[in-house]
This record gives structure tokens, sequence and C-alpha cells, in this order.
């Protein structure tokens, strides 16, 4: 009776069971084994997914024309999208300066935190707000600087006039200059002393008008008016005016009697 060949079937069988018995792949499927659970999850997934991939491809295309329109040159946000370049680039020109010396000086002197205080924009707005003003004004100081030769020339001449002044008039500016001090003085007093007050200008306009008046009168009656005695001085005291005067008088005399005794 002869030996049989081991069939092919038989010899597969063995090399599996061989590979089975291996220590690596004992260990390859007890991990298997523990995410058997999550593999199945993600196969269903899977599944899922192709059995919807129409509706997901349309979902994609709607999508990206979506994002198309919302790109697109006329809308704020295409504006933005079509920017980032530009923004990038200047990201990339803020980080080299910043990573600069004089940048870090800057941030260190605190010139920063100074601008922005409150009162220091207060102060950078009023100077706005008189920019036009402040621009003027160094326009006129430097044409001034422009024509100083001019005006240096100017002042020389001026000069020159008066060194060739008459002594005479010398004489008369040193008196006016001289009289200066006791007018100034006597203006300040005469300004203390409540004279230029507004009731007291009135006070005296008053009685200057009066006097004025009165000496017209008797300057046209000089040749018929007889001396007065005193009878007549008596009876003209009963005169209202006459007596509203001498009531004025003895109330001065009292007013200018009481300043004498302080």
């Amino acid at each position: 009776m002869g030996t049989a060949l081991p069939s092919a079937s038989s010899a597969a069988h063995e090399q599996l069971l061989a590979r089975l018995s291996e220590e690596k792949t004992i260990d390859s499927l007890n991990r298997l084994l523990d995410r058997l659970e999550v593999i199945a999850f993600v196969a269903d997934a899977l599944d899922g997914f192709l059995a919807r991939a129409n509706v997901v491809a349309e979902s994609v295309a709607e999508s990206v024309s979506d994002f198309k329109k919302l790109t697109g040159e006329e809308t704020a946000t295409g504006d933005v999208i079509g920017r980032i370049p530009q923004l990038a680039r200047v990201g990339v020109q803020l980080a080299d300066v910043s990573a600069t010396p004089a940048f870090q000086r800057l941030i260190d002197s605190g010139l920063i935190e100074r601008l922005g205080e409150e009162k220091t924009i207060d102060a950078v707005k009023a100077v706005l707000d008189r920019l036009e003003l402040a621009a003027f004004t160094l326009e006129a100081i430097d044409g001034f600087l422009r024509r100083g030769d001019t005006i240096a020339t100017a002042l020389a001449d001026d000069v020159e006039e008066l060194k060739r002044a008459s002594q005479t008039d010398f004489v008369k500016l040193k008196d006016v200059l001289a009289a200066l001090p006791p007018l100034v003085a006597a203006g300040q007093t005469l300004v203390k002393s409540g004279m230029l007050e507004p009731r007291t200008v009135e006070v005296l306009a008053t009685m200057g008008r009066s006097a004025a008046a009165s000496y017209d009168e008797a300057h046209a009656a000089a040749s018929d008016e007889k001396p007065m005695g005193v009878l007549a001085m008596l009876k003209a005291l009963r005169d209202p005016d006459i007596a509203r005067v001498v009531q004025f008088a003895v109330r001065f005399s009292k007013s200018y009697g009481q300043s004498l005794a302080r």
C-alpha cells in the first residue's frame, strides 16, 4: 500500500495554523478584537457615506458655488479675501518692524502709553482742530524768516535816520519820557479814586452843564443885574431849585468832612 502525498489545501491549512500560532499574529488579532466595535462603526459610517455619495457630492458642489459667490469682487467678503496676499505682506512687514531694536526702544520709552492717555488725545484733537491756523502761522514765520534780510535792512535804515535826528528832538523825547512816570502814576490814582466811574462822571457832567448854562445866563444879564443884598439872598433861598443846591452843598460838606476824619 503506497504513501499518499499531502494535498495543496492541507499544506495551506497547516501554513495558516503555523502563522496563527505565531506570537506577533496572536497580539495583532487580540488588538483587532479589542477594536472590533470601532471597526464596525467605521464600516457602517463608510457604507452610509457611500450610500449618500450623490447627496454629499451635490452638497459639496452647492457649497463651492456659494463660496464663489461669496468671494465675488462686488462683495465685502470677497474684497477681504482678495486682499489676503496684501494683508499677509503687511503682516510680514509689521513683524520685521517689531523685531527691530528701534521698535523695542519705542515700546520701552512709554510713548505709546502716553499717546493713549485721555489728555494727550484731547491735545491732539485740539491741534488737529486748529491745523489750518497752525499751518498759516508756520507759513507766516517761514515768510518772515525768508524776508529777514529785507527787514534787517529796513531796521538799520530806521536806526540810521534816528541817529541823524537833531539834538532838539532828543531833548523833547527825553522830556516826554521823563514825564511818563508821573502821568502813569496820576492815571492810576485817577482810576483808583473813582472819578472815572460812570455814576461819578454823570454827576460831574451834570454840574458842568449847569455851570456852563449859568455862566451864559450871568454873562448875558451882567449889564442889567443889580447887586444882591442879604435880604435878597434870604429871599432867594425860598426858591426850590436854590434850596436843593444848598441841601446838596450841606450833604457834600458833611460827607467830605467825614472822609477827612478817617
